[in-house]
């Protein structure tokens, strides 16, 4: 029988958080698994989650564990795993990359509004046990998104392959390689405590001063 650190040699592990004990927890392509005074406990489909390939993991302000699977999102209290589900709305001829299920990111931003990236699905906005969806026909130009970022109120979407936008609630502002970004590839969004946004993409890291795009592709130590 293989030991939990050999078996997580042997998965993907797409997101790593910590709550505020300190425990952390692993979302895998094989269960949740939790690291807890030296000790690994994972959790899968037998405990009650919905489905053991996991890709989006975040604790919201009340504690509460969000899991994105191919099978759908899971709520985990510590105790016992809830499914929740999204609204069976559908865009029209959505490009599914793995499931209609699946969830790649989940957000909670400062307000306590939760943000779903579907795969292919658009995004779902949670506030007030009310669901938004927006989509290629509200102001997105692409249903599949990359990344979520809250900041100061303004959310940030990363699409793979039209840029980044910028959502203030009411309308989409979009930034594409026109605007200074290296390419529209990008996968993931970082904001530091200058308040500066740093993308990740496929050709090195864009930086946003909020003003100007500054592109970090040709300095070291990403040339060789």
């Amino acid at each position: 029988k293989m030991t939990i650190e050999q078996k997580l040699k042997s998965v993907a592990v797409r997101e790593i958080i910590e709550d505020k004990k300190g425990t952390v927890w692993f979302g895998t392509s094989s269960g949740l698994v939790k690291y807890e005074d030296k000790k690994f406990t994972t959790y899968t489909t037998e405990d009650g989650l919905q489905n053991d390939d996991i890709w989006a993991l975040t604790i919201d302000q009340k504690g509460i564990i969000w899991v994105g699977a191919v099978g759908g999102i899971s709520q985990f209290d510590g105790k016992k795993f809830s499914p929740f589900a999204l609204p069976n709305k559908k865009v029209e001829n959505p490009q599914h990359m793995l499931s209609d299920k699946l969830v790649f990111k989940v957000v909670e931003d400062k307000n306590g509004i939760m943000w779903f990236a579907t795969d292919g699905n658009g995004i779902f906005k949670y506030s007030n046990n009310t669901f938004t969806h927006l989509t290629d026909k509200n102001g997105l130009t692409d249903n599949s998104t990359a990344d979520i970022l809250d900041q100061k109120g303004n959310i940030w979407f990363s699409a793979e392959g039209f840029g980044v936008y910028q959502y203030d609630g009411t309308k989409f502002t979009q930034f594409t390689t026109e605007n200074g970004l290296t390419t529209n590839v990008v996968q993931s969004i970082f904001q530091d405590q200058k308040g500066q946004l740093w993308f990740g993409t496929w050709q090195g890291i864009s930086i946003y001063d909020n003003q100007k795009f500054t592109n970090a592709k040709d300095k070291e130590p990403w040339t060789n």
